[in-house]
Parts: C-alpha cells; sequence; structure tokens
C-alpha cells in the first residue's frame, strides 16, 4: 500500500484497498469525494490517452452550493427587475419629437 500520503495512488494501490474493504464486509459502502460529496458512477472517467489515469467529474453539487446558486439566481432576477422599472420610468418622462412640437 502507500507508504507516504504524499505518494501518488496507483490503480494497483487502489484496487489492493478495494479488495481489503471488500473483505471486510464493506461491499456496500458508500464512497465519498471529500466530507460530503458522493462519489457517483457517471463522475468517474479513464483516459487513455496523454494523462493516463483516472479522473472524477464534477457531477454532483453539495446542498450549499446548490442553496447559494439559487440565492444568487434571485438576486439577479431582482436586480434585472429593477433595472427594466428604472428604464420605464426614466422613458415616460422623455417627449418624443412631436410632444415638443406641440407644446411650443
Amino acid at each position: 500500500m502507500l507508504d507516504n500520503a504524499k505518494d501518488q495512488c496507483t490503480v494497483k494501490d487502489l484496487k489492493e484497498l478495494l479488495n481489503e474493504l471488500s473483505n471486510n464486509g464493506y461491499d456496500n459502502m458508500p464512497i465519498f469525494l471529500g466530507n460530503k460529496t458522493p462519489l457517483l458512477n457517471d463522475a468517474i472517467c479513464i483516459s487513455y490517452a496523454f494523462d493516463v489515469g483516472v479522473y472524477f467529474k464534477n457531477t454532483h453539487y453539495d446542498k450549499e452550493l446548490v442553496n447559494a446558486a439559487d440565492q444568487l439566481k434571485n438576486e439577479i432576477d431582482v436586480a434585472v427587475k429593477k433595472y427594466i422599472a428604472h428604464c420605464y420610468y426614466a422613458g415616460r418622462d422623455i417627449k418624443s419629437d412631436e410632444e415638443v412640437l406641440h407644446h411650443e
């Protein structure tokens, strides 16, 4: 197994670790990336090209991230509506050329 925490994990190392977990009765244990992000099947990518290796795509977002994105979207919607309202009221105060001619 890995002698040093800074060593890069290899397929062989990972296979040994997973076999060890499986042999100890943890076949159905979920795997997480970090504290809250579950490793989903569609997140695992294998590259056989230039940068050979196993990579993980970010296909799951933490609940906090989703909530923050929703809040930002709502705040942007409010700002856009305020801008449109200000433009509308500013436009009501502008007289057309025809109105200017009739008042002279």
